[in-house]
Formats: C-alpha cells, sequence, structure tokens
C-alpha cells in the first residue's frame, strides 16, 4: 500500500508494453486494492504443448520480468 499512484502508473504502463510486445499474452488489469495490497491480474496464454517450455516462459519470461519491473520503480 506504499506504492504511490504514479508508481502504480509506471509499473501498468511498462508491464503492458512487455506483455503487449508477445501475441500470446492477454492485457493487465489493475483489479482492485485491499487493506494491504494492490492487486494486478494478468492473464497469459502461452501457446505451448509442452509443460515445461510453459514453465520456463512463465517464470522467466513474465513472472521474473514482472517482478523486475516492479522492484525498478521502488515498489
Amino acid at each position: 500500500m506504499e506504492t504511490t499512484p504514479d508508481q502504480l502508473r509506471c509499473i501498468l504502463a511498462k508491464i503492458s508494453n512487455l506483455l503487449n510486445s508477445r501475441a500470446d499474452v492477454a492485457p493487465l488489469r489493475f483489479k482492485d486494492y485491499r487493506e494491504y495490497s494492490l492487486n494486478l491480474e494478468v492473464y497469459a496464454y502461452i501457446n505451448t504443448k509442452d509443460f515445461n517450455e510453459y514453465l520456463k516462459i512463465s517464470e522467466e519470461e513474465l513472472d521474473l520480468q514482472i517482478l523486475n519491473i516492479i522492484s525498478e520503480t521502488g515498489s
């Protein structure tokens, strides 16, 4: 909850850019906020039948990059 509105706008823009660069990922949504958190919702449709490839893309190419974006904003 210490994230400022400007930080959240920056986070949303950067994550949206990451997701929009991929054809297999749906848009980002700022879902809601709770007493102790701001909740973002991301739907990722990863086009592979190989479960290990899915996990690699999900973790390395999306989740960790999103975590880096959030960290870079100071949030």
